[in-house]
Order: C-alpha cells, then sequence, then structure tokens
C-alpha cells in the first residue's frame, strides 16, 4: 500500500526515516508513523512487549555487524514505555 501512494502521489510517505549519520533506523521510522497517524492501537504496543524478547530459531545481523537472537537485538526495542507511549521524538521535536 505504501509503495502504491509513493507511485501514484510522486513522493514519500515516510522522509525522516535515517539517523543524522544517513542511517536508517527504526526509531526514527516509528517516530514518523506516530506523528502520521497517531498512537498506535493497545494491540499493537501488547504484542511487541510480548515478542520481543521470543528467540529466533537462528541468529541475524544486524545493521551494524552483530548477531541477533531476538527483535529487541535486532531493532533496538523496547519502543514504547510502561505506558504505551512511544520513547522516540517525531522528526517536528513531539512525542
Amino acid at each position: 500500500m505504501l509503495q502504491l501512494f509513493e507511485l501514484l502521489e510522486d513522493k514519500e510517505l515516510f522522509i525522516h526515516l535515517k539517523s543524522q549519520n544517513g542511517v536508517y533506523t527504526p526509531q526514527a521510522h516509528i517516530a514518523e508513523m506516530i506523528a502520521l497517524l497517531g498512537p498506535p492501537p493497545q494491540k499493537f504496543i501488547d504484542q511487541e512487549r510480548h515478542w520481543r524478547d521470543v528467540p529466533w530459531e537462528r541468529s541475524f545481523p544486524s545493521p551494524g555487524g552483530t548477531l541477533c537472537d531476538t527483535a529487541r537485538e535486532y531493532y533496538g526495542g523496547p519502543f514504547f514505555d510502561s505506558k504505551g507511549m512511544s520513547k522516540f521524538q517525531t522528526p517536528t521535536g513531539g512525542p
């Protein structure tokens, strides 16, 4: 769906997906999605909490080259605090 939007509109929906040194970061991606769509539903937050430490069948290298065994290790979570609020700033500076 996102690719279809970008193709039809000839622009990117999420443009602040990289850190200051130009590397993609899930934290920036989540912050931009929240800025555009609002806070995620509680069900999404509950699923993130459940799956963040479930071990994978095999290790995968992170973009930095570290072998990771869980989503938390790979993506650098958790992404939400105990109240379900994003732990990252949006591109405009707000939560």
